[in-house]
């Protein structure tokens, strides 16, 4: 769709179904399409994507987009938390469980009752866990530590992970059935060297969320020639090299962009 400049509509980039997400090209499109679907289903999901891509954000756009939306959303980074620790942290423990057990404590697993549990890089998770995992997933159900009864708990599972778990599966170090189970709504987000369109859109959204203390002069002229994205404006279209930039490098170059933005605007 063609216009002048000052009739021209503009193009945000935003879903209106997942406004956390940004982008417009046909590769977001298909991404859009898809979690608009599996957001409705209780079944698990596996958010796949390399690091930096935002699997978190996609995570939460599907419990906000999901009948679970008013439930808690709880995240655990299964990398994070040391394997003698893991334990507790997903079940929670009975009263004198263990030494310095002081009282009772729910764990994740139980605090996202009703909502959602992101399971962050899961290809992490130690294979000791994995089957205690499966059993919850299959059940419906969890045992603290310490305690002899089980409790039902009603949850939604979105794992995420950056490494390849069929392979891993394939070499023993995930379990099959465990797999499966996580894996019944597979979605992998596109890197943005996949979707150079999005970059202008990307480079706006960001700048728009820095600090605007810097005083930056309003706009005036056309964007420079940026080192590793080609000419902004028209970067979609001029950059042809390798982009491994994730989110968190494109946050932290932010102020410098702006300072990049002084006097520029997109064409």
């Amino acid at each position: 769709m063609s216009g002048s400049p000052e009739t021209a509509p503009v193009h945000t980039g935003l879903c209106s179904c997942f406004p956390r997400l940004v982008g417009s090209s046909p590769a977001m499109r298909d991404l859009f399409a898809r979690l608009h679907r599996l957001a409705f289903s209780e079944a698990s999901v596996l958010v796949q994507g390399e690091t930096g891509t935002g699997k978190e954000l996609v995570a939460r756009a599907v419990h906000d987009a999901s009948p679970r939306a008013g439930g808690p959303f709880v995240i655990v980074d299964c990398g994070a938390i040391p394997e003698s620790l893991l334990e507790g942290e997903l079940f929670g423990h009975a009263k004198g469980a263990f030494t310095g057990a002081s009282g009772a404590r729910k764990g994740v697993i139980e605090a996202a009752d009703g909502g959602t549990l992101f399971l962050d890089e899961i290809g992490e998770l130690p294979l000791t866990m994995q089957p205690k995992l499966l059993r919850v997933i299959e059940s419906r159900s969890l045992r603290r530590l310490g305690e002899p009864a089980y409790r039902p708990v009603n949850v939604r599972f979105i794992s995420a992970t950056h490494r390849d778990l069929r392979l891993m599966v394939n070499e023993r170090g995930f379990r099959e059935d465990l797999y499966f189970r996580l894996s019944v709504l597979p979605i992998t987000i596109p890197p943005l060297r996949e979707r150079p369109a999005d970059i202008p859109t990307l480079v706006e959204h960001f700048l728009a969320g820095t600090p605007a203390a810097d005083s930056t002069p309003p706009c005036s002229g056309t964007w420079p020639t940026v080192p590793g994205l080609g000419t902004c404006g028209s970067c979609a279209t001029s950059w042809s090299g390798p982009w491994h930039w994730g989110r968190r490098r494109r946050w932290s170059c932010s102020p410098d962009l702006r300072l990049l933005r002084a006097g520029c605007r997109w064409p």
